[in-house]
């Protein structure tokens, strides 16, 4: 080790080959870390502690419980939603084909319709003008 880390607060240890087998991997780290030195600097310091029982507030355990209860009512529902569409599907599937023909039917019989309709609109707008004509001809015979 060099002169600079002798007096530091690394550990200077001479550098070892890697453990061969398992069972001295698991030998080398217990003799290197044994409980004790990975919980006494835990103890030292006083908020951490490695063993201790903590009791859980009332209101933690209600605020859980009913979070427990609102995913238990979310995954109900829906696997009782998607339970209910299945069942609901009529035993014969039609075609996309027939459904898409019969819409196409009623658009166009709702395009003649409206078709017939604005040909009506317009015959009226016709008979309109022409009561308008007859009616300012009327209007010029009568000043002359």
């Amino acid at each position: 080790c060099g002169p600079i880390k002798q007096n530091s607060p690394f550990r200077c240890k001479p550098k070892q080959k890697p453990p061969t087998t398992k069972e001295l991997a698991i030998q080398r780290y217990a003799s290197e870390y044994p409980p004790e030195t990975i919980c006494a600097p835990l103890k030292l310091n006083s908020p951490f502690q490695c063993t201790r029982n903590v009791e859980v507030p009332a209101t933690t355990r209600l605020s859980l419980s009913v979070a427990a209860a609102q995913a238990v009512f979310a995954v109900s529902g829906i696997i009782l939603v998607a339970l209910l569409r299945k069942l609901s599907k009529p035993a014969e599937t039609s075609s996309g084909d027939d459904e898409l023909r019969s819409v196409v039917r009623k658009l166009r019989i709702t395009v003649d319709k409206l078709s017939s309709g604005q040909d009506r609109l317009d015959s009226k707008v016709d008979q309109l003008g022409t009561g308008q004509d007859q009616l300012r001809t009327g209007q010029d015979q009568l000043r002359t």
